[in-house]
C-alpha cells in the first residue's frame, strides 16, 4: 500500500449477486446470496440473501422469493 491509502476492512460479496453500476460500499460488510443491489447505492450495512436493496443509502425494497421453497438450489442452477 502506498503512504496514503488505508485499509477499513473487507467487502464480501455472495454468490449469483447482482450489483448496479456506480454502488459504493463504505463500511466492510457481508452481502448474502443472489442479493440485487440497485444502481448509484450507497450500501452502509450487512445485507441478508435473496433480498433486493437500493437507494441512499441502501434500503430494503423486496425478497427476491415469496416462498422459500422457490428457491433454487446450487446443484440445479443453470445460468440463462
Amino acid at each position: 500500500m502506498s503512504e496514503h491509502a488505508y485499509y477499513r476492512g473487507s467487502i464480501n460479496v455472495g454468490n449469483r449477486c447482482y450489483i448496479g453500476m456506480n454502488t459504493i460500499f463504505t463500511k466492510p460488510v457481508n452481502d448474502g446470496d443472489d442479493v440485487v443491489i440497485g444502481a448509484g447505492s450507497i450500501v452502509t450495512k450487512d445485507i441478508p440473501p435473496y433480498e433486493v436493496w437500493a437507494g441512499v443509502p441502501a434500503r430494503f425494497i423486496c425478497k427476491r422469493y415469496d416462498d422459500p421453497s422457490q428457491i433454487p438450489s446450487s446443484e440445479n442452477f443453470k445460468p440463462r
